[in-house]
C-alpha cells in the first residue's frame, strides 16, 4: 500500500462529549478538480483500515477518501459517557465533517453499523451531501444475529467475556474477514462494541431504521452480500428509486472478501447528488 501511505494522513477533530478526538484518514483526490469525497463508515467492532482498499481503487481516484473510526474503535477516543447509539454516532459525525470543509458532493458508504450511522448522519444538513450507499447495513431485526448476541450479555458480562468472545474469530482456522475483523476489534473499547451493538438492535426493533431507510430510498444504493434482497430492498413500502446490487461475499465483508468488485460497485453507485 506504499503508493497511498504518502498522499494519506490521519486527523483528529475534537467533538462532543467534550474532550473526545475522532480519528480520520484522508486522502486528497488523485485530479483537480476532484469529484467529490467519500467518506467510508466501518461495522461493529471494526475500523478505518477495513476500507485501506480504497486508496488502492482506481475508479475512486478522483474523489477525496475520508476513513473514519467511529468513536470506541480504532484510534478515536472511547468515551464511558457516550451511549453510542447510530443517532448518536451521527451526531458526532455532523460535528466533524462539517467543519472540514470536504469537496461536494459528499458521499456516504456504511457498512453493517456504518450504514445504519450513515443513515442517520444522512438525516442532518450535511452541506454538500450526496448518495448514501449501505452495505449489509444493519436495518433489519432479522439480519441482525450478531449484535444479537452481543446484547444477549448484560454490559459487564460482555466487557469481562471481551478478550475470550474474540478468540474464534481470529483463530488460524477463521476466514480471512474474521481474522482482519478480529485484529481491528481487539484495539476496540469492549464498552463502545457493546453500546453499538445494543443501541443498533434496539433502533431495528423500534422500526426507525427501516423507517429511515424508506424516507432515503431516493438517494439509496444498497450493496447486499445476501443470496436475495433484504427485506424492504425488493418490497414497495422501503419506497422507490433504491439500486440494489449483489456481490459475491460468503462472510457477508465485500470489503474483504472481493474487494476489486466491491469498490468498483462503490463507485457505479457514485452519482450527481439527487434534486432536493
Amino acid at each position: 500500500m506504499g503508493s497511498w501511505l504518502s498522499h494519506a494522513r490521519m486527523d483528529f477533530v475534537r467533538v462532543d462529549p467534550p474532550g473526545c478526538d475522532l480519528a480520520l484518514v484522508r486522502r486528497p483526490a488523485a485530479t483537480s478538480p476532484s469529484k467529490g469525497t467519500t467518506v467510508f463508515l466501518h461495522g461493529l467492532g471494526d475500523a478505518s483500515s477495513a476500507f485501506y482498499g480504497a486508496f488502492e481503487a482506481p475508479s475512486l481516484a478522483p474523489f477525496e477518501i475520508v476513513l473514519v473510526d467511529l468513536l470506541g474503535h480504532g484510534s478515536s477516543d472511547k468515551p464511558s459517557n457516550f451511549d453510542y447509539r447510530p443517532a448518536s454516532h451521527a451526531a458526532v459525525l455532523f460535528q466533524a465533517l462539517r467543519g472540514l470543509e470536504l469537496p461536494a458532493p459528499v458521499h456516504l458508504v456504511g457498512y453493517s453499523l456504518g450504514g445504519a450511522v450513515a443513515l442517520e448522519l444522512g438525516r442532518f444538513p450535511l452541506p454538500g451531501l450526496g448518495r448514501l450507499v449501505l452495505v449489509d447495513p444493519a436495518l433489519d431485526p432479522s439480519l441482525l444475529q450478531f449484535s444479537a448476541k452481543v446484547v444477549a450479555f448484560s454490559e459487564a458480562e460482555f466487557r469481562a467475556q471481551y478478550a475470550e468472545f474474540l478468540a474464534p474469530y481470529g483463530e488460524l482456522a477463521a476466514s480471512f474477514a474474521d481474522r482482519r475483523w478480529a485484529e481491528a476489534a481487539a484495539f476496540a473499547s469492549s464498552t463502545g462494541f457493546y453500546r453499538s451493538a445494543k443501541g443498533v438492535v434496539e433502533a431495528s426493533r423500534r422500526g426507525e431504521l427501516l423507517e429511515h431507510f424508506r424516507e432515503a430510498a431516493g438517494r439509496l444504493t444498497l450493496i447486499t452480500s445476501s443470496p436475495s434482497p433484504p427485506a424492504g430492498a425488493a418490497d414497495p413500502a422501503y419506497g422507490t428509486g433504491v439500486l440494489v446490487v449483489r456481490l459475491e461475499a460468503p462472510n457477508r465483508a465485500p470489503m474483504y472478501d472481493c474487494p476489486a468488485e466491491f469498490y468498483e460497485a462503490v463507485r457505479g453507485a457514485l452519482g450527481p447528488p439527487p434534486t432536493p
